[in-house]
């Protein structure tokens, strides 16, 4: 059974600590998602313009099974090197505004204790991009970058119901609608009409 995270945080879920700092001079920063053990894990992408690395590893295709974090960090093209040590990295501001016109873009990480195989944390992924398309308009434009990861610890084994994760997805997708509503509250002023809604991180 299903159970309410005391904090209502992703830290609610077993072995998922994060970390994060900011510049509020460039009004940027970056988080880390980490797992306290190596987790399964998935993306599922909506926006036309996302500036990401490696997240090709993480489709049901690909031999990469297991993470240790997930990176996430501002200034789109320019905060990839914060998670990549390549020395290619890009120098000019103008080509990031030549290639990358200014969008709407919504970046998030769910995480869930139960087991999962890749193709079901991108379905888990798939279903928390409800969220977004609840709370926020535009959303998924051809200019943002709009992406949703899923990780799954694996301490918490749901048995064989091919079911299971429709609710844990359901709640990823809620989660992700009052965060997303938040956000915009906070930065435009307004009320959030779903803020007094139930606490929805739940550990699964």
């Amino acid at each position: 059974m299903l159970q309410v995270g005391s904090r209502n945080l992703i830290t609610d879920v077993d072995g998922i600590p994060i970390g994060n700092a900011e510049d509020a001079r460039v009004r940027s920063g970056v988080s880390v998602v980490l797992c306290g053990t190596p987790s399964m894990a998935a993306g599922d992408v909506r926006g036309g313009a996302p500036d990401t690395r490696d997240t090709d590893l993480l489709d049901p295709s690909c031999r990469v099974d297991r993470i240790d974090a997930i990176c996430l960090s501002g200034g789109s093209t320019f905060g990839l090197p914060v998670s990549h040590s390549r020395a290619d990295v890009m120098r000019d501001p103008a080509d990031s505004a030549r290639s990358n016109p200014r969008g709407t873009t919504t970046i998030a990480v769910v995480a869930t204790n139960a087991t999962s195989d890749k193709a079901s944390a991108k379905r888990l992924a798939a279903m928390a991009q409800d969220g977004p398309a609840h709370a926020i308009r535009p959303v998924h434009t051809p200019q943002g970058g709009d992406t949703v990861f899923a990780i799954a610890t694996g301490r918490r084994d749901l048995g064989a119901d091919p079911f299971a994760l429709a609710e844990p997805g359901s709640l990823a997708a809620d989660c992700l609608a009052r965060a997303a509503g938040a956000t915009h509250s906070a930065v435009a002023g307004t009320s959030w009409l779903d803020a007094r809604s139930p606490p929805g991180t739940r550990n699964s």
